[in-house]
């Protein structure tokens, strides 16, 4: 089989072989739930008014959760529902989860502070003191999952450097397939797989995982690239493009 040629881009965005495409696009939906929390919170602290709220209605949810060997303990989900007129004369209302010892303090009727953003009825929050500390908090997660997309970004970078200086300058060679091997890892529930190989001067190698239907069969011959200069492992025409 004739490969095409692969760019740097490609390789890098590919989802086989590494756990980077995994990563990224595990990342990208709690990023972006981040980023909005973020913004929330950021818009309360610097744009937020304090006003008053009745609290009108009172409930807990009763819940269980995963609590390692020792089974499913209690977690309950306290919630305050209120009420308030902002500053444009419209009543807003809202229901929000609050700590225990917050709900504890609850009664209906009972005026509680709270801060929202004029003109946005769904930036309210429950002034219970805390408001700097969620900021910062998602300010912090923000930072770690910027962190990590950062390194696996770096991560794949090398890799596909390295394949594609292997490819340029490496000594192309005949392989034979000797072995498919079913990997770990999935994408979109499907198992992917890698092929492993013994090439013309008795040396092996495997490839990067792919699906299964995109790989060659046993005893099928191939074209790997050795790394003599570098002396690390022959990389697979499959993985790395063709010349």
């Amino acid at each position: 089989m004739r490969y095409p040629r692969y760019g740097m881009l490609s390789i890098i965005f590919s989802p086989y072989g590494s756990t980077f495409a995994v990563i990224l696009l595990g990342l990208m939906i709690p990023a972006a739930v981040i980023t909005s929390f973020t913004w929330s919170a950021w818009r309360l602290e610097n744009e937020g008014v304090d006003t008053w709220a009745t609290v009108k209605t009172l409930q807990v949810e009763e819940r269980r959760c995963k609590s390692g060997k020792h089974g499913r303990k209690p977690c309950d989900s306290y919630q305050v529902g209120f009420a308030f007129v902002d500053t444009e004369g419209q009543t807003v209302a809202d229901t929000q989860t609050v700590r225990m010892d917050v709900y504890q303090t609850m009664k209906i009727g009972k005026e509680i502070p709270v801060r929202y953003v004029p003109g946005n009825v769904h930036s309210v929050k429950i002034n219970d003191g805390n408001l700097r500390g969620t900021l910062s908090l998602n300010l912090a997660l923000l930072a770690a999952v910027a962190l990590i997309s950062a390194l696996a970004f770096a991560s794949r970078l090398k890799a596909a450097r390295r394949l594609i200086t292997v490819r340029n300058g490496g000594e192309a060679r005949q392989a034979t397939v000797t072995e498919v091997v079913r990997n770990t890892w999935k994408i979109n529930g499907l198992p992917l797989h890698r092929i492993v190989w013994r090439d013309e001067l008795g040396q092996t190698g495997t490839s990067l995982g792919r699906f299964k239907i995109f790989l060659p069969d046993v005893s099928d011959t191939i074209t790997v690239f050795a790394d003599v200069a570098g002396g690390g492992e022959a990389v697979w025409e499959g993985d790395c493009g063709a010349r």
